[in-house]
C-alpha cells in the first residue's frame, strides 16, 4: 500500500471504465431490442 498512483492515471482509468460501461449498456440495449423484435415476430 506504500506506492501512490498519479491522479491523471486514475482519471484515465476511470474514463476508460466509464467508456466500457457505456459500451456494455449500449450492447445490452441492442440485445434487448432484438429480443423484443423476436417476441413481436412470433
Amino acid at each position: 500500500m506504500g506506492w501512490r498512483i498519479p491522479i491523471w492515471e486514475v482519471k484515465i482509468i476511470s474514463n476508460n471504465t466509464f467508456g466500457i460501461l457505456e459500451q456494455l449498456h449500449l450492447n445490452l440495449n441492442s440485445v434487448h431490442n432484438i429480443m423484443n423484435c423476436e417476441k413481436t415476430l412470433r
